[in-house]
């Protein structure tokens, strides 16, 4: 357990390949990017105290099945599994296992850095209202043939369809 501490540093225990388990204390209020990547954490649990979480923190955890959002947490919501803003106008985390039974999934949110990474997605369906796609959003979505994005999406970030070998079709 991780009772006292307030802050969890980038990569703080990355590549720790045996980590399956660990609870956090509800002093903790960031959790640096990449901090446990390539853990075999199998349910990622944010308490209400955490308002940060850095760039692929969830994204690159080795298989991880769920992620629970305390409920009266101010910054995070989970639903059906997706980890979004609380306003949820932004996606930060796409299972990597998840798809939809044709392989599409539409939205009207913002992709954050490194959302998608690795998913199963076959063709994804940006909605006005996204105004971002944020660095390696797609990256390594070897599936992922088509995407649509709608003219209010303004920014792509660096690497965000870079490893998408499959991917046939861009609409912008």
């Amino acid at each position: 357990s991780l009772d006292s501490v307030i802050s969890i540093g980038a990569n703080a225990f990355a590549n720790c390949g045996q980590l399956t388990d660990l609870t956090f204390g509800d002093s903790l209020t960031s959790i640096g990017a990449g901090a446990f990547k390539s853990t075999k954490i199998s349910v990622f649990t944010i308490p209400a105290s955490v308002t940060d979480i850095g760039v692929g923190t969830t994204s690159f955890l080795d298989g991880l099945p769920a992620i629970v959002i305390d409920k009266d947490n101010p910054a995070f919501t989970v639903v059906d599994g997706i980890l979004y803003s609380k306003d949820m106008s932004t996606i930060y985390y796409y299972p990597r296992t998840y798809t939809t039974i044709d392989g599409v999934f539409t939205t009207s949110a913002n992709i954050g850095p490194y959302a998608f990474y690795n998913t199963l997605l076959k063709e994804i369906v940006i909605e006005n209202g996204a105004t971002e796609i944020g660095e390696g959003a797609f990256q390594n979505a070897k599936y992922l043939k088509s995407v649509t994005m709608a003219d209010s999406v303004v920014t792509l970030g660096t690497s965000a369809f870079s490893g998408c070998n499959a991917l046939e079709s861009v609409v912008l």
